[in-house]
């Protein structure tokens, strides 16, 4: 009996059960370190970035890159699994800082995850595709040429001078080419499993010859080889 016990205790190390109503989940875990796969539903807005999360049907993992001048410029990226037939798909979204894309319509063709400039994996299987749109991201706007440079007035300045008369610094407003796709990832399952667990770069390809380069987070890169790990089996509900 000890022996049994034992022996179940070693099994229950190398995979833990979640079960559903209908359904059980098995994950094997990564042994380099522990994570915590979830069973309650969330919404993919308020899920935290670079995590194992569930929606209610799906298990997904979201990153984002951005300038951190302005959070909304960048590339993001919802890396998801249906474990009731495994289909794996990344969407992606990206607000970037040109208007080459947008002038030209042109639409995202692939990716590439590359190590230190050397390609890992490249995805190109698109599944949907939105070509770029010219978005703007935050108005133009002025402030006082004073309040721009100086944290006190001139001293030498008119007193009497009304300071609706004060020279104007105009911010230019902020735009980006915003576009779409998502890609089918279920023939890249070995290459996506084989990511080492470092922050890679990501170089978008666009169909007018563009490239743009951004980066997916350490992160993440582990959290969507556990997402790879998840796998469905029949439940035992009885009959």
């Amino acid at each position: 009996m000890l022996q049994s016990l034992k022996k179940q205790f070693l099994n229950s190390t190398v995979a833990s059960c979640l079960v559903t109503s209908a359904t059980a989940v098995l994950f094997q875990s990564n042994p380099n370190y522990a994570v915590h796969i979830p069973t309650t539903a969330i919404s993919i807005k308020q899920a935290p970035y670079s995590q194992v999360f569930f929606t209610g049907s799906i298990y997904a993992v979201k990153d984002k890159d951005y300038e951190s001048s302005e959070p909304s410029v960048g590339f993001f990226s919802l890396w998801s699994k249906n474990p009731t037939n495994n289909r794996l798909q990344v969407a992606v979204q990206y607000c970037l800082p040109t208007h080459a894309l947008a002038g030209s319509g042109a639409h995202l063709t692939g990716m590439t995850l590359l190590d230190k400039k050397q390609p890992l994996v490249t995805i190109n299987q698109g599944v949907r595709e939105n070509t770029a749109q010219l978005r703007l991201v935050k108005p133009g706007y002025y402030i006082p040429f004073y309040d721009s440079f100086y944290a006190i007035e001139d001293p030498f300045d008119d007193p009497f001078r009304n300071p609706l008369e004060r020279d104007l610094d105009y911010i230019p407003a902020v735009t980006c080419s915003a576009g779409s796709n998502k890609f089918d990832l279920t023939k890249l399952a070995g290459a996506l499993a084989q990511l080492p667990n470092q922050t890679l770069q990501v170089k978008l390809v666009f169909s007018n010859g563009q490239i743009q380069n951004w980066h997916l987070g350490k992160g993440t890169v582990q959290a969507i080889k556990d997402l790879l790990a998840i796998r469905q089996t029949l439940s035992n509900s009885p009959k």
